[in-house]
C-alpha cells in the first residue's frame, strides 16, 4: 500500500492543485500509450473524480479525490458499493486525505495532523488529532504514532529542516527518530520579491509495514533507515546506484511540456512571480517507493522517452529484480496515490479522454 507523508513529494511546476491534475492527465495520455501495451484494463469508473488516488485489498477498491468522498468498489465485478466521507473539520470528515491504509480489519486514513478509522465498509470508528500545527503526516506504528514537524529555519535557506518522530497515543513526543535538510519546492528571492522553483527533487518520505518504520531519503543517495514500532533504529538500506545527468535536453523537454500545459498566456503571467526554475545536476537515485507484500518498490524518475525502472528488493534492501515500464510518466512525483502494488501486479488509473472516464489497469511486474 502506498503512503504519502505531510511533507509531500510534488510537482512544483505544478503550483495549484488544478494544474498538477493537468499536468498528470497530459503526461500519462501523451507519454505512456506505448507502455500500456501490456495492460489490461480492468473496470472504468463512472464517477465524475476530479483528480482521483486509490488504495485496495483483496475485496475492495477504495477510490478518493480531493471532495474528500470516500467510493468502495467491488474487486470482483467491479460494482460501486457505497461511499462515506466529505470535506470538513468534523469527525467523520477530512480536510483533505493524505492517504487511506487498508488494514486486516479497518481503514486508517491520513489527513495531516488527524488520524481516522473506519470499518471497511465505511462506517466511521474513531479519530486522532494533535493541535500541534507544525506537526503532521501521522501513520500509526505499533500502538504509538509517527509524524513529521518542521524546524524554525531562515527563510533565505533553500532547504528546510524535517524531523521525523515517534509519539505515545495522546501525541506526546517520545523521541525523534530522523532528521533531514530537504529543499524547498519553492525559495522566495528577497532581490526581485519573485519565487525560484525547484522542478527536479529529491524523494522524502516514510511507510509503515508490519510495525516498521522505512524512511526513504534520495538526499543521502539510494537511501532508507528502517525501525521498530519502540522506534529504534535497525538497520540502514544504501545501494550504489548509477547517476543520471539531467541533460539540458530533458530540461527543454520538460519546460516545453509544462508550458504547452499551461497555455502561453498562463505561462507568461508566472513570470511575475517566478524567477527561474531550478534543476539540479543529477536525478535522484528513486523518484518515489512503496512496500507492498513484504518487497520494497523503487521507481526511478520520469525522463521523457526513457523507461521508468522498477527496483524490487527485499526488506534489507537485497536486489530481488528490476523491472523497466516503457516511456510511462504514470510515477511522477505528485504525491498521490494513483498506484497500488498488490501480488507482483501494479495498479494504476488513467484519464480516457473518448469516454471522460477514469480506468483502471493493471500489469504484472514479474
Amino acid at each position: 500500500m502506498k503512503t504519502e507523508t505531510y511533507y509531500r513529494s510534488w510537482n512544483p511546476l505544478a503550483i495549484n492543485r488544478r494544474h498538477a491534475g493537468i499536468l498528470f492527465v497530459l503526461s500519462t495520455i501523451l507519454c505512456t500509450a506505448p507502455g500500456l501495451l501490456g495492460a489490461e484494463k480492468l473496470a472504468e469508473f463512472r464517477e465524475p473524480f476530479s483528480f482521483p488516488s486509490f488504495s485496495l485489498d483483496e475485496d475492495r477498491i477504495y477510490v478518493w479525490d480531493d471532495s474528500c468522498v470516500v467510493h468502495i468498489y467491488s474487486r470482483n465485478n467491479f460494482a460501486h458499493l457505497g461511499q462515506f466521507g466529505r470535506k470538513g473539520q468534523g469527525p467523520a470528515e477530512f480536510q483533505f486525505i493524505a492517504y487511506i491504509h487498508v488494514l486486516p480489519d479497518r481503514l486508517c486514513i491520513g489527513s495531516g495532523q488527524k488520524i481516522s478509522y473506519f470499518s471497511k465498509d465505511g462506517k466511521f470508528l474513531k479519530t486522532f488529532t494533535n493541535p500541534n500545527a507544525t506537526t503532521g503526516g501521522y501513520m500509526s506504528l505499533g500502538s504509538n504514532f509517527v509524524g513529521t514537524r518542521y524546524l524554525p529555519g531562515d527563510p533565505k535557506n533553500s532547504l528546510v529542516t524535517i524531523a521525523i518522530s515517534l509519539y505515545d497515543p495522546k501525541f506526546d513526543l517520545v523521541k525523534e527518530l530522523y532528521r533531514a535538510n530537504i529543499h524547498k519546492a519553492m525559495v522566495y528571492n528577497f532581490e526581485n520579491e519573485k519565487q525560484d522553483v525547484w522542478v527536479v527533487r529529491d524523494c522524502f518520505k516514510y511507510e509503515v509495514w508490519d510495525d516498521r518504520l522505512y524512511v526513504g531519503n534520495t538526499g543521502e543517495g539510494f537511501f532508507f533507515a528502517v525501525f521498530d514500532g519502540r522506534g529504534e533504529r535497525l538497520y540502514d538500506i544504501n545501494r550504489s546506484y548509477e547517476k543520471r545527468k539531467i541533460s539540458a535536453g530533458d530540461i527543454k523537454n520538460m519546460m516545453a511540456e509544462f508550458r504547452e500545459i499551461l497555455g502561453e498566456q498562463e505561462f507568461k503571467r508566472r513570470k511575475n512571480i517566478i524567477n527561474d526554475y531550478l534543476f539540479a545536476e543529477y536525478y535522484p537515485a528513486y523518484a518515489d517507493f512503496l512496500i507492498a507484500d513484504g518487497k520494497l518498490y523503487t521507481f526511478s524518475y520520469p525522463v521523457p522517452n526513457r523507461p521508468i525502472l522498477t527496483t524490487i528488493m527485499d526488506l534489507r534492501g537485497n536486489l530481488l529484480r528490476a523491472v523497466e515500464i516503457p516511456e510511462s510518466e504514470r510515477h511522477g512525483p505528485y504525491g498521490r496515490q494513483f498506484y497500488c502494488v498488490q501480488k507482483g501486479k501494479y495498479y494504476h488509473i488513467l484519464y480516457n479522454y473518448e469516454s471522460d472516464k477514469w480506468e483502471l489497469y493493471v500489469e504484472d511486474l514479474k
